[in-house]
């Protein structure tokens, strides 16, 4: 989505770039809006299950398979809410010229995305630093057997990765809000001084991505290697060894 808003039009002419905003440009602002709103919404969940597994550390409602269902069901929501000012003749459009998201009318769900998406990231980041608190002081007040210990790491990684996605998605917002209270002197500077403002804000959405799910995720991480060598070699990184019994 980067390369079709960002990259790709600096290649075009004004004519050329004209085409691809009124055909396709549509298409690509509504991929890149669900890209973006998905982790939003998702930063919810996540630290629902961060408080659920606090109080109730061996509890089921957030087991693997129900995460997968939870997961799927706010992308089923996500979809509805981005798809939906489209079919009804509002899409938003991102303008490279003026590096803005533009449409002829504002759908209700656009104005409330627009006007209170920053409500999420700072409601969870609050709810976060108050876990962080918690878990500090129940850490002091307890002595754990290692089992205790294991799962309060495991509690300690994941909510590392919701403060983490949550200062990813504040910076952005709390930018945005500033662009918008400075919006003369934002508009005073250079467009080369605009466009790397842009750029840095827009790379941290990229940024929530590889830090969290790649970086802090070994899991994923060691999937993506194994999947890379596979592809450039040919052959899986680790040989199947099999064993048979001789009667």
């Amino acid at each position: 989505m980067e390369l079709c808003n960002d990259v790709m039009p600096v290649f075009l002419t004004k004519n050329s770039y004209d085409y691809f905003y009124k055909n396709i440009g549509v298409y690509v602002t509504l991929v890149d809006n669900l890209v973006y709103s998905y982790p939003l919404f998702l930063t919810i969940l996540m630290v629902c299950e961060r408080i659920y597994v606090l109080i109730f550390p061996f509890g089921r409602v957030f087991a693997n398979k129900k995460l997968w269902w939870y997961c799927c069901g706010i992308a089923t929501w996500t979809a509805i809410f981005v798809i939906t000012p489209f079919y009804k003749g509002c899409p938003v459009i991102f303008d490279y010229y003026s590096l803005t998201y533009v449409t002829e009318c504002e759908h209700f769900f656009t104005y409330l995305f627009n006007n209170f998406n920053w409500v999420i990231p700072i409601s969870c980041m609050l709810l976060n630093i108050v876990i962080i608190f918690y878990v500090s002081y129940i850490r002091r007040k307890s002595q754990m057997n290692s089992d205790q210990l294991k799962r309060r790491k495991e509690e300690k990684v994941m909510i590392s990765q919701s403060v983490a996605t949550t200062t990813f998605l504040i910076t952005y917002e709390i930018t945005e809000i500033l662009n918008s209270i400075f919006k003369t002197e934002y508009l005073a500077l250079s467009e080369s001084t605009q466009r790397a403002i842009y750029y840095t804000r827009d790379s941290l959405v990229g940024l929530t991505c590889f830090f969290i799910y790649f970086v802090g995720t070994p899991a994923i991480r060691k999937i993506i290697f194994d999947r890379a060598f596979f592809v450039t070699t040919g052959r899986n990184k680790f040989k199947t060894v099999s064993v048979s019994a001789m009667i």
